[in-house]
């Protein structure tokens, strides 16, 4: 079906390169159509709109109408991890690894770049399958957007701003390319550079629920401290953020020596967490609380919490 419609789309006269660039093919190994039909709906929740909560009873409904379906497996799980859900994200994408050799080269290529780079944590084998991904299917974008995660979380700066550009290139419309791109930048303190980022996703009417934090860390790198608030303020109510903004504010509490509010904000922090189902995090942020204890030489505290 994928190779049909783009050697028609080729003799109706459409130019190569917008072919490749609104090339989007049928990747997905399964023998139900139903099955299909989910995982496309998954997809385009994911696509146009950045909803990983909402794709995941798309792909649980592909996989229930078809148990084999190992890609529908690995995109699950990494909307599981997105949504902060690593423990039955990292399940989902070994399951698929697991099923990986019933599938085509390019499915192949997710699972085990996404299996190294999520499950087993083996950074030099999740960075040698993107980079084999980008050779073999240089207009994919989702290689490129991923190792620049990687190479953030590595240290490497310049390397990963090189990878996000190229996917930013290759999908102008993906939130999570721009916010990692954001993330680098403050890093590196350009926050002139973060600013052209936001407003460049804002212009292409690109959103994504990670923007929020990239807003906040900005105002606080400024001394910001009214958008930092309208910022606390944008992500009430909304699953899988609002706690992460409440942690934000914690950890500034504590950096201006506020230990009373810090803990207080950790733990709206972690019951925001629980209200979402997500225990993981939950006990991220107690951690973080029980680390910022021993900072400031309350140990008792820190290994009771």
């Amino acid at each position: 079906l994928s190779d049909g419609a783009t050697k028609l789309r080729s003799r109706l006269g459409e130019s190569l390169a917008t072919i490749r660039k609104y090339d989007t093919p049928v990747e997905a190994t399964t023998g139900s159509l139903a099955a299909l039909q989910a995982y496309s709906l998954a997809i385009t929740a994911i696509d146009t709109k950045g909803e990983y909560r909402a794709a995941i009873p798309f792909f649980e409904r592909a996989i229930k109408v078809d148990p084999n379906f190992a890609i529908a497996y690995a995109r699950l799980g990494n909307a599981y991890i997105n949504f902060n859900q690593p423990a039955l994200g990292a399940a989902a994408i070994r399951k698929a690894y697991e099923s990986r050799e019933r599938v085509s080269e390019r499915e192949r290529l997710y699972i085990e770049s996404h299996y190294y780079d999520m499950v087993t944590g083996e950074a030099d084998k999740a960075v040698e399958t993107y980079q084999l991904w980008e050779k073999t299917y240089p207009y994919d974008f989702v290689p490129y957007a991923n190792l620049g995660v990687i190479y953030c979380n590595l240290g490497h700066p310049e390397e990963s701003i090189s990878e996000e550009l190229e996917a930013l290139r290759l999908n102008g419309n993906d939130g999570l390319s721009y916010s990692s791109l954001a993330s680098v930048y403050i890093n590196l303190n350009q926050f002139d550079k973060v600013d052209e980022v936001l407003n460049e996703a804002k212009a292409r009417k690109v959103d994504s629920t990670f923007f929020v934090g990239d807003r906040y860390q900005l105002a606080f790198m400024r001394h910001n401290e009214a958008e930092m608030e309208r910022q606390v303020a944008a992500a009430v109510g909304k699953p899988g953020i609002e706690n992460l903004l409440i942690g934000y504010r914690g950890d500034t509490e504590a950096y201006h020596g506020q230990l009373a509010k810090a803990r207080e904000y950790t733990r709206q922090a972690i019951a925001s967490a629980r209200q979402d189902g997500d225990e993981e995090t939950a006990l991220g942020y107690a951690a973080i609380g029980a680390l910022r204890e021993a900072e400031f030489g309350n140990r008792g505290a820190a290994t009771r919490q």
